[in-house]
């Protein structure tokens, strides 16, 4: 991992508030930044998160959000319903399309979710149980 205990110390508290949140907005990460007088801690911080997928940066709504998190969101959606497009899952999440977009290409990969021809997603019935 990271030698620089500032750094590491850092990390440490954005992935715990993320645990306990699951988003953090760019201002609160922002103020974080500012309290510590290290933006560019943050910024190192951010991407190594975002190296191993644990987070997703979302532009739409000016936030991060924990990985974990939004694929459980996504998941307990599609476990609850017929095969919804992008859009239609991000109506039933707090996340927006490109963040359910970017979530849904690893639940695919991982073999959690199957995309149907007519662009919608279903629960794959051969997923393992996350």
């Amino acid at each position: 991992m990271t030698t620089n205990p500032d750094l590491f110390g850092l990390m440490n508290r954005v992935t715990d508030e993320l645990r306990r949140k699951g988003s953090v907005t760019l201002e609160e990460l922002t103020l974080l930044a500012r309290e510590e007088h290290r933006e560019r801690l943050l910024n190192q911080a951010l991407r190594f998160l975002a190296e191993r997928d644990e987070i997703l940066l979302d532009v739409e709504l000016q936030a991060i959000h924990w990985r974990r998190r939004v694929t459980r969101h996504i998941a307990e959606v599609l476990d609850s319903s017929h095969p919804l497009s992008i859009q239609e899952i991000a109506d039933r999440t707090p996340y927006g399309f490109a963040t359910c977009s970017d979530a849904l290409g690893w639940m695919e990969r991982e073999g959690r979710v199957r995309l149907l021809p007519d662009d919608r997603f279903e629960a794959s019935p051969y997923r393992s149980p996350r």
